[in-house]
């Protein structure tokens, strides 16, 4: 299976927050996968399905830099365990 968590555009301007354009990226896919989903939210694992480790990592900073900016909720139950990802009010807000 392949990692979807390349880059979808290259020369997007992002000038309400000061997230770097991977994080942009990272937020339009996860937003994706949730808008898929049937309950609103995915997980980590879902995301990151066919990925690198390494791809894993900085997927992981990315997930970690929206949930400290207030885009995403992030919840995990178990050290170690999957992450639950869902939008927050400014994740369906944010116009991207």
């Amino acid at each position: 299976m392949n990692c979807h968590l390349e880059p979808h555009q290259r020369n997007f301007a992002f000038t309400t927050q000061n997230l770097r354009l991977a994080s942009i990226n990272m937020f339009k896919y996860t937003r994706a996968s949730i808008t898929r989903s049937t309950d609103s939210k995915t997980t980590f694992n879902t995301v990151t399905k066919g990925c690198t480790r390494r791809t894993a990592a900085r997927a992981f900073y990315e997930l970690a830099s929206l949930a400290y900016n207030r885009f995403l909720n992030v919840r995990q139950e178990i050290p170690y365990g999957d992450i639950s990802i869902a939008l927050s009010d400014s994740g369906k807000s944010a116009k991207l």
